[in-house]
């Protein structure tokens, strides 16, 4: 008997670790199933379509929304010079360039050198054509994105559906739909670099996978100011569940790993980095804290508060600047929570002690976001690197990370006095942000073109009817609610563009003006008219051209009263216009 209880035993815990996996492959399969129709129908996210309307293309290729003028990082630089990369052939020098420009740079080109390793985004440019292997690029990051955060908070112990709820509604924030056309591979490796070390498995085999991981989101878009307060949200993550790498021959290893990352990434852009280093911008970037309005940290409990239904500041700066990462379902945890529960089991106490780390990190990164420290005391992280603003995304990830643990062990109440007040609080928070005069002052156009932030009240009472009928978790409900508030007010801003009139050869009148001018001058291209690098990427030699290292030397023949100092020694130091 005892025998034969034993192996029911056995077979109930392989059952029970077959179940998640099973249900974790589904999602797998729903993620494939949703790339082949992204992939297959050539889909983006990109503006391009912008490039394309001034070029006089009739058909391009704009399936869903609008371009966006503000993402002309995207549009006026990633895209032309991911197109010049595939007109050389893939190879580093960019050769129909005016410049003959060095295309290893701070944002990942699908070259075919050694790098390529580091860059899994981009494999798809050895075995298809640009134009699917660019389309097959946007879809990668996304899938990385929310798998990975999905895989990450449920190995800090978040429940399937929450963890995957919460990547969802990280996903659909401000900042990262702001950004996502240029810095979404920063977004998207970030999770995957911490969770491999909280995995099971060999010692060497992890630190085998982090550092390829690691050397990979540093070169497919090297950012020092995400990265830098990345690394530091990881850290905060390894000091609260992984004290196993604190241990002093595994914390050895995995410093010696991250240096080898660091040091891949530093060799394979030395050229870059070198002739960037005394730069102005980025070579001596400095910044001091506080520069973050209260405004926006308030924005990261009304998430919507800083734009309009146009995706247009309310307050002041240009949108991709007002975007902050945050969501709703952070205040309908302070509103529904169940403070007079007395249910704190032994688990509970561990993970709100796991949280304490967590909980130092971020406060010592809304020290460094909202207020007027030096420069040099945020050298010790490195953050005299990072500008307060650009912290934003870490720490409002850390913020969301933070919120759904403490909650994840609590209890939940929903009374027609909660729900009540709760509405009346984002309500207040809309009137109040937003400066909504009830009174139809301003125009009730305007009044509707500021009521995104009311989204949140309907989606939450349909959330909650629903969990109520098919028996849902109420916390679960909250953040399935606050994702579905995020896509439904974000998911417009981002276009999706074929990628197919991107790199295809347009005969249009202009492109026929385009090519006479050019004939004329005997190859060269010198007018103006697009921005950036958009002509390099058209395949003209264009003197009008965004380099990331400025071609000094062809510049100082021409102006030979340039300074020396131009170039990095003593004296002026010039500004680089990618940054």
């Amino acid at each position: 008997l005892p025998a034969r209880m034993a192996s029911s035993n056995l077979v109930s815990a392989a059952v029970a670790r077959l179940v998640p996996r099973a249900q974790w492959l589904r999602y797998a399969v729903l993620v494939l199933v949703c790339g082949a129709v992204y992939v297959g129908q050539h889909w983006s996210p990109s503006s391009y379509g912008i490039v394309l309307r001034q070029l006089g293309v009739q058909d391009t290729g704009l399936v869903f929304g609008e371009p966006r003028p503000i993402r002309s990082d995207e549009w006026a630089v990633v895209t032309p010079l991911t197109q010049a990369t595939v007109n050389n052939g893939f190879e580093r020098t960019n050769k129909t360039s005016f410049y003959k420009e060095d295309l290893r740079i701070n944002y990942g080109m699908p070259i075919f050198d050694w790098g390529l390793i580091f860059k899994p985004t981009m494999w798809a440019y050895l075995v298809v054509d640009a134009a699917r292997a660019y389309s097959s690029h946007w879809f990668a990051v996304t899938a990385l994105f929310i798998v990975g955060h999905a895989l990450l908070f449920a190995r800090l112990g978040l429940g399937r559906g929450a963890a995957i709820f919460l990547a969802i509604g990280l996903y659909f924030t401000g900042f990262a739909q702001f950004w996502w056309s240029e810095k979404g591979p920063v977004f998207a490796l970030f999770p995957w670099t911490v969770w491999v070390l909280l995995t099971s498995g060999p010692v060497a085999m992890r630190l085998a996978l982090f550092y390829w991981l690691s050397a990979s989101w540093l070169i497919t878009n090297f950012y020092p100011p995400l990265f830098l307060s990345l690394a530091f949200v990881a850290a905060t993550i390894l000091l609260a569940f992984g004290r196993e790498w604190l241990q002093p021959r595994r914390l050895l290893a995995l410093l010696v790993t991250t240096a080898l990352a660091g040091a891949t990434a530093a060799l394979y852009l030395e050229s870059y980095l070198r002739k960037t280093a005394t730069t102005v911008y980025p070579g001596h970037r400095s910044a001091g804290g506080g520069a973050v309005p209260w405004s926006e940290w308030f924005a990261q409990f009304f998430p919507f508060g800083t734009f309009d239904w146009n995706y247009q500041s309310v307050i002041g700066q240009n949108t991709s600047e007002v975007g902050c990462v945050g969501a709703a379902f952070l205040l309908r945890i302070l509103c529904f929570r169940d403070y007079g529960s007395r249910h704190v089991a032994a688990t509970d106490q561990v993970a709100r002690r796991r949280i304490v780390p967590l909980v130092g990190g971020l406060a010592l990164m809304y020290a460094w976001m909202l207020l007027p420290l030096p420069s040099w005391a945020g050298a010790p992280l490195l953050w005299n690197h990072v500008q307060p603003e650009r912290m934003e995304y870490a720490a409002g990830l850390l913020l969301m990370l933070v919120a759904a643990l403490w909650a994840g062990s609590a209890r939940f109440t929903v009374t027609p006095l909660r729900f009540t007040t709760w509405a009346v609080v984002v309500v207040a928070g809309w009137v109040l942000f937003k400066g909504i005069r009830l009174d139809g002052a301003d125009g009730w156009n305007a009044v509707v073109l500021r009521s995104n932030d009311l989204v949140v009240v309907p989606v939450l009472l349909v959330a909650l009817a629903l969990a109520k009928r098919f028996g849902w978790p109420v916390f679960e409900a909250m953040l399935g609610a606050s994702a579905v508030s995020g896509a439904l007010v974000l998911i417009g801003f981002n276009p999706i563009q074929s990628t197919v009139p991107i790199f295809a050869r347009h005969d249009t009148p202009v492109t026929r003006s385009l090519d006479e001018e050019a004939r004329a001058l005997g190859g060269t291209l010198a007018i103006a008219g697009m921005p950036g690098a958009v002509f390099s990427g058209l395949g003209y030699a264009s003197v009008a051209h965004v380099t990331a290292v400025p071609a000094l030397d062809f510049w100082r023949s021409r102006y030979p009263a340039m300074p020396e100092g131009a170039h990095g020694l003593p004296g002026a130091r010039i500004s680089l216009p990618l940054f």
